[in-house]
């Protein structure tokens, strides 16, 4: 009778075991997927982050050049402005016998 009760203990011992090595088995496969969807959501992350800086770093460099033709039309309105008052002064300097409209 010993020997039968040591071996339904050894029974129930391996079933235990079983049960325990199945559920871990379980918790490693759903740690794994937890894994592999931190490691999915994380490369979404960085590709994200790629495509801000490239976006960023196009913006920066529309708005050096925006920037650039700023400064090229703010030279030319002077130049422009500096021509038109140049003919402003020869025409105030020259002699009065010819009026403009009188001519």
């Amino acid at each position: 009778i010993n020997h039968v009760n040591r071996r339904v203990n050894i029974d129930d011992d391996d079933t235990h075991v079983s049960s325990i090595f199945s559920c871990m088995t379980s918790k490693q496969r759903e740690l794994k997927e937890k894994e592999d969807e931190i490691a999915r959501k994380n490369k979404a992350l960085d590709e994200a982050v790629i495509s801000y800086r490239q976006k960023e770093k196009e913006i920066e460099e529309r708005m050096e050049k925006a920037a650039q033709l700023n400064l090229q039309k703010e030279k030319e309105l002077r130049e422009r402005m500096a021509a038109l008052e140049a003919k402003e002064v020869a025409l105030r300097d020259r002699p009065n016998s010819v009026q403009p409209g009188m001519g």
